[in-house]
């Protein structure tokens, strides 16, 4: 179950090429918005242009067990 402050893993998606860490702030019916807290130099121009957040499915994202929130 995903919560809002959950550290999780997100899948790479139409925007970002390479996987990344977020944090969740919000939860949406099947997608949750994700705070990208750490990335890919790849994609380093996209996370500025995506201002540091982006939407991603609830099916791309798993939780970070154990993980100390931000």
């Amino acid at each position: 179950m995903l919560k809002v402050n959950d550290l999780v893993n997100c899948q790479p998606n139409g925007n970002l090429k390479q996987s990344f860490v977020g944090q969740i702030e919000k939860i949406y019916e099947r997608s949750v918005m994700v705070k990208i807290i750490d990335h890919h130099i790849e994609d380093r121009w996209k996370v500025i242009e995506l201002t540091g957040r982006v939407v991603v499915r609830m099916q791309s994202v798993t939780v970070i067990p154990n993980a100390i929130e931000v």
